[in-house]
């Protein structure tokens, strides 16, 4: 009964993460016009078309790799980086958006080393694939680790038993690791003003301690209303920043 009970557990703790797009509406003609409109040099409205499609709620990769040019090109580098990290969330092995993607950092001031620990590294490694890869990866591995289990109820042998553990500990750290990138790769942020100021504390009175400039790349770790945010940078130092100035 609790291989049965993991099953289910394993199989419904998919299900909300969105391993299935909902349906949309046909914007097929809205993303010929702004294909159109980026083709001819028109910059802003291409933008105002993807954007468009990006708010009905349309998830894919090609729309924020093309919104990602479109802010290049009109010289807005924050969005631009932004957008192409989207685009590899959908995309993750495409080497146009990763091409792309350097290509805007390299323009970026703030040159900010990582510091990542083993864990934050071995995380780094599920982003080879997307979010649908990586759930159904974890349900792939749900139903072979009930089934080796099940097996070794029938069969009682040291090498089904070596099996069956075997199976539920890589199980857990490969659903651990998928879960923990899923609730991370919701909060990073991206500077979109010239240069802004990170604070000690949630109000202007609080200590600056550095400035970051735009393009800068943050991870959000805390929230104070809807002014402020706390963020943490590559290389471990945290602050708090007004969200006038990013995009996250």
């Amino acid at each position: 009964m609790s291989l049965i009970v993991s099953l289910f557990i394993c199989i419904f703790s998919l299900v909300p993460t969105g391993i299935w797009a909902a349906p949309h509406e046909d914007l097929t003609q809205t993303f010929f016009q702004a294909n159109q409109s980026y083709e001819q040099g028109d910059y802003p409205k291409a933008i105002e078309q993807y954007t468009q499609i990006v708010n009905q709620g349309v998830k894919s990769g090609e729309i924020h790799f093309n919104l990602g040019n479109a802010y290049l090109r009109s010289n807005q580098l924050g969005q631009a980086i932004f957008h192409f990290r989207k685009a590899l969330l959908w995309e993750p092995r495409d080497p146009d958006i990763q091409y792309n993607l350097a290509f805007a950092r390299e323009k970026v001031s703030d040159k900010i080393e990582s510091t990542s620990s083993l864990w934050t590294q071995a995380l780094s490694l599920t982003d080879f694939f997307t979010q649908k890869e990586r759930h159904l990866f974890a349900l792939f591995f749900c139903l072979f680790a009930f089934s080796l289990g099940l097996l070794h109820l029938y069969v009682k042998k040291e090498v089904t038993k070596w099996a069956k553990n075997t199976s539920f500990a890589i199980l857990i750290l490969s659903l651990l690791l998928i879960f923990t990138r899923e609730r991370t790769l919701k909060e990073f942020g991206v500077v979109l003003v010239p240069e802004i100021s990170v604070y000690s504390g949630f109000e202007r009175d609080s200590v600056v301690l550095f400035k970051l400039h735009e393009g800068a790349e943050f991870d959000q770790t805390d929230a104070a209303g809807e002014k402020w945010i706390q963020i943490t940078l590559a290389d471990g130092k945290k602050g708090w920043v007004l969200t006038e100035g990013i995009v996250f």
